[in-house]
């Protein structure tokens, strides 16, 4: 695979700080439905165009790391 296809793929994403709602959903493994429906991280306008909302990925990372420790129980028993 050529090198400048890679650039597009899995690394570009992890790169990029300011996320699409589609690479923030991506990022977070969840369908695009499934991460407006339950993130909380509010996107960061870029201009008045809804096409230049972007979603930090520090912020991202912060509300998972509260996932794990919103619910006591594992889901094991």
């Amino acid at each position: 695979m050529p090198k400048s296809s890679m650039a597009a793929g899995p690394l570009y994403r992890d790169l990029a700080r300011l996320l699409t709602t589609r690479q923030a959903a991506s990022y977070c493994a969840l369908s695009i439905g499934a991460f407006q429906k339950n993130c909380p991280v509010s996107p960061i306008s870029l201009g008045n165009d809804v096409r230049l909302l972007r979603y930090d990925r520090s912020a991202l990372d912060r509300w998972i790391e509260t996932l794990g420790t919103s619910n006591p129980s594992s889901g094991r028993d």
